[in-house]
């Protein structure tokens, strides 16, 4: 519901990022804008020596709480309002729990105003009183509750809980669930995925299972966003889909909220305020007497300090069923064996274990502290480079031991090394498959007509995997040198994964000409034999002599 007034005054909180400057401001509201000002109108005020400034209504002031000095407000930009009361409690509680501004957070939780989109809702000011409830799902069978998660929130459960999936178990399937038993309560409900550059199967789900779902993805466009907003903002939509942002969405009469993989950064607000979804989500649902359900394979640390602290419960698997379905994982010592650390300084058991899982045609993994080549003058240090030789000789010599006695010319096993420094092993490298500086692969799309981009010279492999250069082409005599040279200022940064340009120091003020040196006889030359253009002079420089 909109909070319409008409008061004398209103309390206005101005778009001026100054942190003295973040609290209300009295102002007149004329009498032609008293019945369009409500609790989040977004106005335009005079404000200092500004004419126009933005700002929110926070409050409203009688006649008599109203300064003799005080200005009038100039016009309401938006019949929506930004906020209602409990958005406006929980964007202050944001505020203080991560030292922002309130207009920060008004920023975060807003899309940028498409004044086209609210045009094209012309018509009853509050559609969400005069139509009543949004409309929930269409009738069908009423859904099973066998699953515990779902009936804490088809009964109307408030808290947190973290359910932690089994290996292989379908979230999206469950999640959507979640959202089908809070609609059948007339409740609405939040799903909020980490937007990754891989996407997110969840995210994907809802949108299917619900078509009307306002989408509140970061990668749309302004317009479809508002538009998703605005809809809700009205009560004509019941769930919201979309990053970390949509834990600010203003659903009514929420039921359950959903942070998928809550120990992915990508739910961390990297602006003012630096706010935590999950937190928020947290803090939402206790505020809404909803549920909030944080999922995910790996807890944060911040999650299980809350379930020891009883503020978050656990919904998991049996314990057996959790120890047959889960990989074992095994903790060795490859010194506490009989004859000490194998090959590549790996336990006895490793090594079998990456035997029996190459002997079954799976591929193995092998993390080491280190990337980089072997170095012969170093032995002992466990790099990639070091640890794949020593892998690859150990299971060259078995494969060899094996076709021996099978009777055959045992072939050899390659280990590839995918450290930054090794490309893609097998071939050529192709022009979309480049390393990233981070460690990861990195899609390149090629330049139509131009051929594929190249960075400093990318290394190639040879048939046997070594790590190679390529050979740069051969530069004709008294040609210049064309390749780029490091900028004389400091800052210069890495342009690719395999080399970096470090600054070069700038000259001294006065180091052009010796000390006390007579005036040369040619203006056009300079120290050192450097002849200037005639007709050009140096911006900056000072006459001698």
């Amino acid at each position: 519901m909109i909070d319409r007034r008409t008061p004398a005054g209103v309390q206005v909180v101005v778009d001026v990022p100054l942190f003295h400057l973040d609290r209300p401001f009295s102002y007149r509201v004329p009498e032609a804008l008293r019945a369009d000002v409500s609790l989040g109108s977004r106005v335009k005020v005079p404000f200092g020596g500004r004419k126009r400034v933005d700002g929110w209504v926070v409050g409203f002031a009688d006649e008599d709480e109203l300064p003799a000095d005080a200005r009038e407000v100039l016009r309401v930009v938006s019949p929506l309002p930004a906020f209602d009361g409990d958005g406006l409690e929980l964007l202050r509680w944001v505020a203080a729990r991560y030292a922002g501004t309130l207009i920060d957070g008004v920023r975060l939780a807003v899309p940028p105003r498409v004044a086209a989109i609210e045009k094209e809702a012309v018509g009853d000011p509050d559609p969400a009183a005069a139509a009543g409830p949004a409309p929930g799902p269409a009738p069908g069978p009423a859904p099973s509750f066998g699953d515990p998660l779902v009936a804490r929130v088809a009964g109307g459960w408030a808290g947190a809980v973290w359910w932690r999936p089994l290996p292989g178990e379908d979230r999206a399937t469950r999640i959507v669930a979640l959202v089908e038993a809070a609609l059948a309560r007339g409740r609405g409900a939040i799903v909020i995925a980490p937007e990754v550059a891989a996407g997110s199967e969840v995210a994907d789900a809802v949108r299917k299972a619900f078509p009307d779902a306002a989408d509140l993805s970061s990668d749309l466009s302004e317009r479809k966003r508002y538009r998703a907003w605005a809809e809700l903002r009205r009560g004509r939509r019941m769930v919201a889909i979309g990053g970390r942002s949509a834990v600010f969405a203003p659903v009514a009469r929420l039921g359950v909220i959903v942070v998928d993989d809550e120990a992915n950064a990508a739910h961390k607000e990297q602006r003012a305020p630096r706010y935590h979804a999950r937190e928020v989500a947290l803090c939402r649902a206790d505020r809404a007497q909803a549920t909030c359900v944080l999922t995910g394979y790996v807890p944060s640390a911040e999650l299980v300090a809350a379930v020891r602290a009883n503020w978050c419960q656990v919904e998991a698997a049996d314990r057996a069923l959790e120890r047959r379905l889960r990989p074992l994982v095994e903790i060795v010592d490859p010194y506490e064996q009989d004859h000490g650390p194998g090959p590549a300084r790996l336990h006895r058991r490793s090594l079998a274990a990456l035997r029996e899982a190459l002997r079954r045609g799976e591929s193995a993994y092998v993390l080491v502290p280190r990337r980089g080549a072997a170095d012969p003058n170093a032995p002992g240090v466990r790099s990639a480079g070091q640890v794949a030789a020593e892998l690859g000789r150990f299971l060259g010599s078995r494969a060899a031991e094996a076709g021996a006695a099978g009777g055959g010319g045992g072939g050899g096993t390659p280990v590839w090394r995918l450290d930054r420094e090794v490309l893609d092993p097998g071939g050529p490298p192709a022009a979309d498959r480049l390393p990233h500086r981070g460690g990861g692969w990195r899609g390149r799309r090629s330049r139509p007509g131009r051929g594929p981009r190249r960075r400093g010279g990318p290394a190639h492999l040879e048939p046997r995997g070594g790590l190679v250069r390529a050979p740069r082409p051969a530069r004709p005599p008294g040609a210049a040198d064309q390749r780029p040279r490091p900028p004389r200022r400091a800052g210069a940064g890495a342009l690719g994964p395999w080399f970096l340009l470090a600054h070069r120091a700038a000259a001294p003020r006065g180091a052009g000409l010796p000390a006390r040196s007579p005036p040369t006889a040619d203006r056009g030359s300079r120290a050192g034999g450097e002849r200037r253009r005639p007709g050009r002079r140096r911006h900056g420089a000072r006459a001698n002599g």
